[in-house]
């Protein structure tokens, strides 16, 4: 289960934002970023952000992007 920031996290991947960008638009550090992705990547059990971000709109755990 994730979290609602690692949810927030999982949307932006999912939207192709990358790790300074997904930073900018939470407000928080790129180190934080990229604990939220670590999280992602293990909830989803993807080995990679595109695989994760697949996976992540397959289970319907956020919208799908427009």
């Amino acid at each position: 289960m994730m979290s609602a920031r690692e949810r927030e996290t999982a949307a932006l991947i999912a939207q192709g934002l990358g790790n300074k960008a997904i930073a900018r638009e939470l407000g928080v550090s790129v180190g934080t970023v990229k604990c939220h992705v670590h999280a992602v990547l293990r909830a989803t059990g993807a080995a990679n952000r595109t695989a994760a971000a697949v996976q992540i709109v397959r289970r319907r755990l956020i919208a799908a992007p427009e």
